[in-house]
């Protein structure tokens, strides 16, 4: 007579540290017209009914929103930061297979994750913005898009107040065939 249970759940609590490495993009929806081709490398185009939109992509760390790669002092925040989190699993196995939920939360050394730093909108300057020498060829509507310029905003005004790093949550759910299990 076998004394093993058929199936059972598995409560895991968990901490994790690690290293992100991350870079910020905007895309920009413009409209296409559906006989213009659809490149790559920064375009990417889709249909959405009879419509062809495509997107622009910028990385917004070398756009320096807040003044970071024009003004005197002022450098692009680092691509890395360190990560700290918790997580839940529970996990329901059975003799050939598992089933495993998990919810994590992640905190980071940054704030920038989302390119909205605890610095000035356009670094107080939005003209800096738009005459940064790294985007050029940037089209001036894209920009307008990018940067959100509002008039209404101060030039003293900071883009994140709640002084707090940025974090994030990540949700999982697998599947487990055990293969090679006696």
């Amino acid at each position: 007579m076998q004394n093993a249970k058929k199936a059972r759940w598995i409560p895991t609590l968990g901490i994790n540290f690690g290293v992100v490495h991350y870079n910020p993009y905007r895309e920009v929806y413009i409209n296409g017209e559906p006989s213009k081709s659809v490149g790559v490398f920064g375009r990417i185009g889709y249909l959405w009914g009879d419509k062809v939109f495509e997107t622009n992509n910028y990385n917004l760390r070398d756009l320096g929103s807040e003044g970071q790669n024009f003004l005197p002092g002022q450098k692009p925040y680092s691509p890395f930061a360190l990560s700290a989190g918790s997580s839940f699993q529970l996990t329901y196995m059975r003799k050939n297979w598992a089933l495993k939920g998990e919810m994590k939360f992640v905190y980071t050394s940054t704030d920038y994750l989302d390119d909205f730093g605890p610095g000035l909108w356009y670094g107080g300057d939005v003209n800096k913005v738009k005459q940064n020498h790294q985007y050029d060829n940037i089209d001036p509507a894209d920009l307008n898009q990018i940067i959100g310029y509002n008039g209404n905003v101060g030039k003293s005004s900071q883009r994140s107040t709640d002084g707090l790093n940025d974090w994030y949550y990540q949700a999982h759910l697998g599947y487990s065939y055990f293969l090679f299990r006696k």
